[in-house]
């Protein structure tokens, strides 16, 4: 973990070097003031540290006992763990609660993609909103989305109720 975050320290400052050199020649072309090369700068050091999420939810079926998804691994490290949210976006009961979706013990290679199934508690099929709660890669890293960096939600709709 100490040289994920000395590495990522050097990067970030060669990042800043290469736009530094970046708003310089801008600022020569473009007579850019210090403000407008500073929005520049902004603008720029926002996408060197994006980390898009390694996992896209396919598609998903949801029946009387089972929710059934379809997910591709898009990083490239192997997938190790994932754990999803799923919940009912309707809820019929109040004290209704997300299932359980979690595989601790898994193994999705990158560019592949995978079926996993959960058991669900509902009677009747209802829509379902999925999303990843975190991801175990390879190497040991938890990915969790935040703010910035997000992963689809995918609402599957049971077969009996879609439109």
């Amino acid at each position: 973990m100490n040289d994920r975050l000395q590495c990522s320290e050097v990067l970030w400052q060669l990042c800043l070097m290469i736009f530094g050199l970046a708003i310089r020649q801008l600022r020569e072309r473009a007579r850019l003031n210090a403000s407008g090369a500073l929005g520049v700068l902004l603008l720029l050091t926002s996408f060197a540290d994006a980390s898009p999420c390694p996992l896209t939810l396919v598609s998903g079926e949801v029946d009387q006992n089972t929710i059934v998804l379809t997910l591709r691994n898009a990083g490239k490290l192997a997938i190790r763990g994932v754990e999803f949210n799923c919940a009912p976006l309707h809820p019929r009961a109040k004290n209704a609660q997300a299932g359980d979706c979690r595989e601790q013990n898994a193994l999705f290679f990158p560019g592949t993609t995978g079926t996993v199934s959960y058991a669900y508690a509902g009677r009747v099929p209802q829509t379902m909103l999925v999303s990843v709660v975190s991801i175990t890669l390879s190497d040991g890293f938890v990915w969790k989305p935040s703010r910035h960096d997000t992963c689809r939600v995918l609402k599957i709709t049971p077969r009996k109720i879609r439109k």
